[in-house]
Parts: structure tokens; C-alpha cells; sequence
């Protein structure tokens, strides 16, 4: 059985059982073979929007995998899909912009896919803002390390979808492990990028956790045959945009930790750039990931003051970020 880095296995155990897949750019063709050995998904789409990475996916997988019926396709996004063709989109290894365009190309067709699995190697935060200004919601978030990177992998839903089953630990296991993949590995995050719903309040709450058992909830919104939702709706947005929902929504909307967590994150003006859901289900990763970007501000900070710079507006921004930051770590257990 293929073995995966570690942020591919992260991204693969975001992936519910049953349904079809499409692997949006999906280069060396290895997150198919390993849905196809698992058992998660026989019917993969493979995509590319250039012929040299998709004919070695298509040499990868005839050699990994012989017996897989793929479907390979060359295009740009989601063009190479049919409305409601596929259950979950993979995009992982591009910039959170790129994915934010590929996205919002075809907006419909977007809201018909169940599910989106997500890996910016940059701009994580901005496209987080726009998914929740946009129709989506995120249910599940994990954090992958690799070398000295730590990547984001965000599920993302249509607002009004009930939520499916994904496998793994909720942070922890092999997603704890590195988030793999060279030059796909993630940036070091920066201010929310504007747009979108971006003012405290106005953004959509992230699903799952907690009680609501399971990676993004579970509890009245169990998994049916294969992984998917079996029954029930859920959705209608509340004030400010936010989805009203049941289950895993209001499970986790009434658990006064997880209220606390992102009030305090939304204080700080960072919860599009670190996630509740992260904090709020422990990732093991969560804390080194936010001392790393406190580590970074600091050195800028400190180079400024060895230039000379007088105290202004940008080391009292960079003075106002530090302080979210360390509060942001002190709930992140540190």
C-alpha cells in the first residue's frame, strides 16, 4: 500500500467513503491510489491544467495502482466537472488565492459539490474569509507539519449542507504529523486578507467538535451509508450570516468553551488566520503553530528597532499582533 507524507494523509482522511472524488490538479497522482487502496473511492476524477503533470499521474497510478478506472481529464479547475458531478473536490498545494479563484469561477457549480477539501500553501486566512462571505462553511480543520512548515487543511460545505462522516483523529494521529509536500507547504499566515464577511460577527461559524462527536460533529448529523449524511436538514443562515443548523452546529454553538474560543480569537482579529475549530478540538499542533508566527514577529520587531526605527505605527501594529498572538497561544494551551 502506498504510503503518504503526512499531509497527504491528512488530506485523505478529511475525504468521506463512498462518493466520487476529483483531484484538482492533482499532479503526481498519489492522494487517487491511496483513496483506491483504502477503499474511501473507486470512481476519482484526475485533473490537470497541463498535459506533463497529468500524463505522470496517469503513469504513477498505472504503475501503483493497475487495476483503477480513473477518469483523467485536462482543464483549468472546475471546469473539467459537471454540476453536482463530483462529491468532494481536493485542492491542496496552491495559494489560498488560486484556490479562491478556481472556486468563485463557477460559483454554482461550487454550491452543488458536498464537500470541499482544501490546502493553501499560502493566504489560508483570506480564503477562509471568503468561503464564509461566499456560501460555505468550514466543519473540519487539521494541521499537518512537514520540515519546518505546518499546513492548513480546511472541509469546507455549502451553508445549507448537512455534514458527513471523515475519518482520522481530530487533530491528532497522522494528521499531526508533517504537512507534507515541498514546495506545496504552507506560509507562515499573515493579516486577514479583506473581503468577504470580514468583520467580527459577519463571518460563518466553523461546525463540529467537541460533544457533536467525531471530526465535524456527528451527533444528530451522523453519517449515512458510505460516509454521507443520512437525512435531516439543516442551514438556514442566522444572524449575521451565520448558519443556524442543528446538530454538530448547535451542539457546538452551545458548549460555552468553544464561545469562548472564538470570542477571544475574534477580539484578537484572528479568527480567520487561526481557527477556532483547531483550539477547540486541541490540535497537537495548534500551539507550535501560533508560537511560530509569534517567533516571526518578534524578529521583525527586533530588526526594526536594530535599524534605528523610532517607536510608530508599524512597531505598535506589530506590538498590538504580538499580544493577540500570545493570547491566542495561552488558549492554545501555552
Amino acid at each position: 500500500m502506498l504510503r503518504l507524507n503526512d499531509r497527504l494523509e491528512a488530506i485523505c482522511s478529511c475525504v468521506p467513503a463512498g462518493g466520487v472524488v476529483a483531484d484538482i490538479g492533482s499532479d503526481h497522482g498519489f492522494l487517487p491510489v491511496a483513496l483506491y487502496e483504502r477503499g474511501i473511492s473507486a470512481a476519482v476524477i484526475v485533473s490537470d491544467a497541463k498535459t506533463g503533470p497529468l500524463d505522470r499521474a496517469r503513469e504513477n497510478i498505472s504503475r501503483l495502482a493497475p487495476g483503477a478506472a480513473f477518469d483523467f481529464r485536462l482543464g483549468d479547475g472546475l471546469e473539467v466537472l459537471g454540476r453536482g458531478e463530483a462529491d468532494t473536490v481536493i485542492i491542496a498545494g496552491m495559494g489560498g488565492l488560486l484556490i479562491q479563484r478556481l472556486i468563485s469561477a463557477d460559483l454554482d457549480k461550487a454550491l452543488s459539490v458536498r464537500r470541499f477539501v482544501l490546502q493553501p500553501r499560502n493566504a489560508p486566512d483570506a480564503l477562509r474569509r471568503w468561503l464564509c462571505g461566499n456560501g460555505f462553511r468550514l466543519v473540519d480543520e487539521r494541521l499537518a507539519r512537514e520540515g519546518r512548515f505546518i499546513c492548513e487543511i480546511m472541509a469546507a460545505v455549502p451553508a445549507g449542507a448537512r455534514i458527513g462522516a471523515s475519518r482520522g483523529p481530530e487533530g491528532g494521529g497522522a494528521d499531526a504529523g508533517p504537512e507534507g509536500g515541498g514546495s506545496h507547504a504552507a506560509g507562515d499566515g499573515g493579516w486577514p486578507a479583506g473581503g468577504g464577511a470580514g468583520a467580527a460577527g459577519d463571518g460563518c461559524r466553523l461546525a463540529g467538535g467537541g460533544a457533536d462527536a467525531g471530526p465535524e460533529g456527528g451527533g444528530s448529523d451522523a453519517a449515512g451509508d458510505g460516509g454521507w449524511p443520512a437525512g435531516g436538514g439543516s442551514g438556514a443562515a442566522g444572524d449575521g450570516g451565520r448558519p443556524a443548523g442543528s446538530g454538530a452546529d448547535a451542539g457546538r454553538a452551545a458548549d460555552p468553551r468553544y464561545r469562548q474560543i472564538e470570542a477571544a480569537l475574534s477580539e484578537c482579529g484572528l479568527e480567520f488566520e487561526i481557527s477556532p475549530l483547531l483550539l477547540y478540538k486541541g490540535d497537537p499542533l495548534a500551539l507550535p503553530f501560533i508560537l511560530k508566527k509569534i517567533r516571526i514577529e518578534e524578529k521583525i520587531a527586533q530588526e526594526l528597532m536594530d535599524a534605528g526605527a523610532k517607536a510608530g505605527p508599524r512597531l505598535e501594529e506589530l506590538s498590538a499582533r504580538l499580544e493577540a498572538l500570545k493570547k491566542a497561544a495561552r488558549l492554545a494551551g501555552g
